[in-house]
């Protein structure tokens, strides 16, 4: 993909990962604009990409994230937000709507947690899931009539059609315009040098919180 010149090459380097993988994501919901889209651990890397691709068209989202998270999802036009670790997070973003269920779900967290999710999803809605997939529906058949996507980006190198890499990079050089542009935002970035990669791993292990790690090579 080309880089802009706006763009840094580490700012260029951290877009592909989350970025098109938010993409792949919001690509499996057929309708978003004025939608309700819940998008769990909506702090992390490809949470901040989907939050914000998802408002650029028209959906009306809720987020669950850590509270460091909040005012920025909020300043974005998030709709409703709940701290993850509140028990009651997710009867706060039902309130949040009203009450009414959600058209769509992307969970960023786990295949079990998505699972227990879909009693929140309206009829007709969409389940995507990024870390594991829901191998079996636990709702009864001709009932919600959900749809369940899974996502995983790199197995498009092995899958892939030459037409589907096609528009995904054209979604890449979309984005990465975007970027350049301002209308869409990095996650915070730590970059360190190749000697420092075991420590930049101890530390996304024990202290990530949305940010993305880069390491310079050569």
């Amino acid at each position: 993909m080309p880089v802009p010149d706006a763009l840094s090459d580490e700012a260029a380097a951290a877009l592909p990962c989350p970025g098109l993988t938010a993409w792949q994501a919001l690509a499996k919901l057929p309708h978003l604009h004025g939608e309700a889209l819940l998008i769990t651990g909506a702090g992390s890397s490809v949470g901040r990409f989907a939050v914000q691709l998802a408002l650029k068209q028209g959906a009306r989202v809720f987020a669950s994230a850590s509270p460091r998270h909040h005012q920025w999802l909020k300043q974005l036009g998030v709709q409703g937000v709940a701290d993850y670790r509140d028990p009651d997070w997710l009867a706060q973003l039902q309130a949040a709507n009203g009450g009414e269920p959600f058209e769509g779900i992307i969970d960023l967290v786990s295949s079990q947690q998505a699972e227990a999710l879909l009693p929140a999803l309206g009829y007709y809605g969409h389940m995507v899931t990024v870390l594991g997939r829901i191998a079996r529906n636990p709702l009864p058949a001709f009932s919600h009539c959900h749809s369940l996507h899974e996502i995983a980006l790199g197995a498009q190198h092995a899958f892939g059609s030459d037409k589907q890499w096609s528009r995904l990079v054209a979604a890449g050089v979309a984005m990465m315009a975007q970027m350049a542009s301002g209308e869409l935002t990095l996650p915070p970035l730590v970059v360190g040098d190749f000697d420092a990669l075991p420590a930049l791993l101890t530390r996304v292990k024990q202290e990530g919180q949305g940010e993305k790690y880069l390491v310079r090579v050569g």
